[in-house]
């Protein structure tokens, strides 16, 4: 069976309260909810579909990625 997925990377608490405060203004400003339906995130590949059970497979690929990786400043 397949699902979506898709990679993003999850901002600081503190700036994810920061953007949540202004989206949820500009939600304000132009009658727009979309924004907010979802958290904070920079997508760093567009939803996909995967098959559930090579899930395993994608975060095993993901983390080999991830080594050795340094941190950014937003």
């Amino acid at each position: 069976m397949q699902y979506l997925y898709f990679v993003a990377i999850l901002p600081p608490v503190k700036v994810q309260y920061r953007i949540t405060e202004i989206k949820e203004s500009i939600s304000e400003k132009y009658q727009s909810k979309h924004a907010l339906k979802t958290p904070p995130h920079i997508t760093m590949f567009m939803p996909f579909k995967f098959n559930k059970n090579d899930e395993n497979v994608l975060i095993l690929t993901i983390s080999k990625f991830l080594e050795g990786r340094k941190g950014f400043n937003i």
